[in-house]
């Protein structure tokens, strides 16, 4: 599978934030941001705001702007830094919910025009079935992802139904005392080293 078309589907369709730096300047960011998040810094400057334009000129009569604090970017910051693989509605299960809704809204005007006959009991039983297939697919699909978290405590890592369902994960230890190995393109091998 080509990379960009992998990246599509494993990336949330919602883009990021616009009051976000680009990924490069996150990089470039990300050992002050780590320190100020972990109190190594005396004196932190402070984050400049910025100024959103929700709606444009589109409707002038509502404020259609505010302003996002620099304290809620680098909030925003610490979470997209510290965080691998957030637990986010990728494409895939929006792009498979989309077509489990269009089927399920036919099959339920099928059951709506049929009423109480075989044929509407049918189509309003399989309309069911497709979104309860959907939903078994997300949660399989979910269990299977881990996300990997740095906090205060250490590095976490966590099932993405863990983090729906808010359940702790587990606690791997210091990030000093961590080892990741890419042993194939698909499996990173986490390793807590002795001290």
């Amino acid at each position: 599978m080509p990379d960009w078309l992998e990246d599509l589907a494993l990336e949330s369709i919602a883009p990021p934030a616009n009051w976000l730096p680009s990924r490069s300047e996150q990089l470039d960011d990300a050992r002050l941001t780590l320190r100020r998040r972990f109190g190594l810094m005396k004196e932190t400057p402070a984050r400049p705001s910025h100024h959103l334009r929700d709606f444009g000129g589109a409707h002038p009569f509502f404020g259609g702007s505010r302003i996002v604090s620099g304290d809620e970017i680098e909030a925003d910051l610490e979470t997209v830094i510290t965080t691998v693989n957030p637990p986010i509605a990728q494409s895939w299960m929006d792009g498979l919910g989309a077509v489990a809704f269009i089927v399920a809204l036919i099959g339920v005007n099928a059951w709506w025009i049929g009423g109480t006959s075989r044929e509407g009991l049918r189509a309003g039983a399989s309309a069911l079935l497709v979104v309860g297939g959907w939903l078994a697919l997300v949660l399989f699909g979910a269990w299977r992802q881990r996300g990997i978290e740095l906090d205060v405590d250490g590095v976490h890592v966590r099932r993405w139904t863990d983090r729906w369902f808010r359940q702790p994960g587990f606690r791997l230890g210091p990030p000093d005392l961590v080892r990741a190995t890419l042993t194939s393109p698909l499996r990173l091998t986490l390793e807590r080293t002795r001290a």
